[in-house]
């Protein structure tokens, strides 16, 4: 029966090796190895501050204007204009103010994107209108 030594020996579980990880399953016979360090740890350096890049000094003294009339956005609205067209529209918003009307710090942000007020337009405007009444008041039977 030799050959039946032979199927014993083949059906018995395989040894198991000693770097085989202990599980609750096997009762805690193997023993675990260290792991090899193949993974090290790389320390990133810490990024550098971001932030505006340095103002030139008109874009500072156009940003201190519109902080002394209470603009929020001023760091914003300082980079985005030329200082020369702040300065205007300040002192077109000092001056609205001075004459009475009550004006808030919004408005010289509103002047400076909507650009200067061209002269052509409002004279076309102008012109339309007073051509539209005197056609109108010649249907009517005016003069």
């Amino acid at each position: 029966m030799p050959h039946g030594r032979q199927e014993a020996a083949m059906i018995q579980p395989l040894r198991q090796l000693d770097n085989v990880s202990s599980t609750v399953s096997d009762g805690g016979r193997g023993i675990q190895p260290p792991l090899p360090d193949f993974i090290k740890p790389v320390e990133i350096p810490p990024s550098p501050p971001r932030g505006w890049p340095r103002m030139p000094q008109d874009r500072i003294k156009a940003k201190k204007l519109l902080e002394s009339v209470g603009v929020d956005a001023a760091v914003g609205v300082a980079w985005r204009f030329e200082p020369a067209q702040v300065k205007a529209v300040v002192a077109r918003w000092e001056e609205r103010n001075a004459d009475g009307e009550n004006l808030g710090p919004g408005w010289i942000v509103w002047r400076l994107r909507e650009g200067p007020v061209k002269a052509q337009r409002q004279g076309a405007a102008t012109n339309y209108l007073e051509e539209r009444y005197r056609r109108g008041k010649a249907r009517l039977g005016g003069e």
